[in-house]
């Protein structure tokens, strides 16, 4: 069984979806991190930047997704990544890395590597699910969906946060620019663009605490189950 939950960037989709797989003992895929993963591989071992990444080409992408190379392993949080044997996960939140997966997200080949990746990845699994499109385009046929949200102000608070824990140095400023900016992309783009997926359970995190919002969550999920049966 697969429970989506969408999201634009720092509404707290990827610490909420492992709180949720925890809660009912399932395992976790953060679509994100392939991305990022792929952006990282694809700038460290192919020698793109952020001007050229723009276009990467088919041959690259594939051989930087060969599974005999890109390892990716399903966990309760989230996910890890190991490429050429090395693991790569805890690259893949820095900001660089982050602004490029944004970039790559727009590619329509990149885009249809990495859904054929994700629906092989959770195949005969209990898995939450998180991303931009992963309700509306991966899993669209998913029996639990939510689109998770919260204002604009609370995200780039979130994100800041996030980025200092990992000791970047960010003004304030700068990140409700960078949330905007992504917001702007996700949206606009051409190829499955952030929408609320059709079905999903539409929650605003604003003023609650993970925890809340996981519970909040769970007795909808539950209530969903009940009534299914």
């Amino acid at each position: 069984m697969i429970i989506t939950i969408d999201g634009p960037t720092a509404s707290g989709k990827s610490t909420i979806a492992k709180l949720m797989a925890q809660k009912l003992g399932w395992k976790s895929l953060s679509s994100g991190l392939l991305f990022r993963g792929l952006a990282y591989v694809l700038m460290n071992s192919f020698n793109y930047n952020e001007n050229t990444i723009e276009t990467p080409s088919p041959t690259d992408i594939k051989e930087s997704l060969n599974p005999q190379r890109f390892l990716f392993e399903l966990t309760e949080n989230g996910g890890t990544i190991k490429f050429d044997g090395k693991d790569i996960t805890p690259f893949l939140k820095d900001a660089r890395i982050d602004k490029a997966a944004s970039i790559i997200a727009t590619d329509e080949f990149v885009r249809d590597q990495l859904v054929m990746a994700q629906r092989q990845l959770v195949k005969n699994q209990n898995v939450v699910v998180e991303g931009r499109d992963t309700g509306s385009t991966v899993f669209s046929d998913a029996p639990i969906k939510f689109f998770l949200t919260a204002s604009a102000e609370i995200r780039a608070h979130r994100w800041l946060q996030d980025r200092e824990r990992d000791n970047a140095q960010i003004l304030p400023q700068m990140a409700q620019e960078r949330i905007n900016e992504r917001d702007t992309r996700d949206m606009q783009r051409a190829i499955s663009p952030l929408v609320v997926p059709e079905g999903a359970l539409i929650i605003d995190s604003s003023t609650m605490n993970p925890e809340q919002t996981v519970q909040y969550m769970y007795e909808l999920y539950e209530s969903k189950m009940q009534k299914s049966k």
